[in-house]
């Protein structure tokens, strides 16, 4: 949680691509060229898994919600909505950090953190928390003043948002933008842009 990944886990890196072959590179994997099918890069794949994935989200998410509630992480009033949402923040954000960690290894992980604390050393941001936080903010504190339309397509959102604390710039639409301006934590990483479409529309104007 609180180391960054280096190198990032990108499967087509342009950097590496000569200007003059960068845009048929890019198109030749676009289309599905079997050199890229060959390596593992195979995007037909990719659209037909992450369709699957923005198909079954939304139980997913509910499935999440239901779970953290049974095992304490997150409690509801009577009329189903949530409370005690300062006091269980930690708690629920915690459960979705080490869902991907090994059972053996979120003791020691924990204790780590707990030494950080009390040390006063700063949390740095992660792809993982981010994505938790994203979750929280769009589905358990909700903005009521400006509710975001629940798409399949959030969790395609939160995946690429996570790349943000490893970005100089990231660009992002409206409702996720209003969304990460919530995030007021102390470890949201101030070297990252976030550009809405109008501002990187003005940018573009330029070149």
């Amino acid at each position: 949680m609180t180391q960054r990944v280096s190198p990032l886990p990108i499967e087509l890196d342009l950097e590496n691509i000569s200007d003059k072959l960068r845009s048929l590179t890019l198109l030749s994997f676009l289309k599905g060229d079997n050199l890229f099918v060959q390596q593992g890069k195979n995007i037909e794949q990719w659209r037909e898994q992450y369709e699957k994935t923005k198909a079954t989200w939304f139980i997913d998410v509910e499935n999440i919600i239901e779970h953290a509630c049974q095992t304490g992480y997150l409690k509801r009033d009577k009329k189903g909505k949530f409370i005690e949402l300062q006091q269980l923040k930690e708690k629920f954000l915690l459960s979705l950090d080490f869902r991907m960690a090994e059972t053996s290894e979120i003791d020691t992980l924990l204790a780590k953190l707990v030494e950080r604390a009390k040390n006063g050393e700063a949390t740095r941001l992660t792809a993982i928390r981010l994505s938790s936080l994203c979750f929280w903010y769009s589905y358990i504190n909700i903005d009521q003043a400006n509710k975001m339309k629940r798409n399949g397509s959030d969790i395609g959102d939160f995946y690429h948002i996570s790349l943000l604390p490893y970005c100089s710039a990231f660009t992002t639409d409206g409702s996720m933008h209003r969304m990460l301006k919530r995030i007021n934590e102390p470890v949201m990483p101030a070297n990252c842009e976030v550009i809405t479409r109008q501002k990187l529309d003005k940018i573009l104007s330029k070149y």
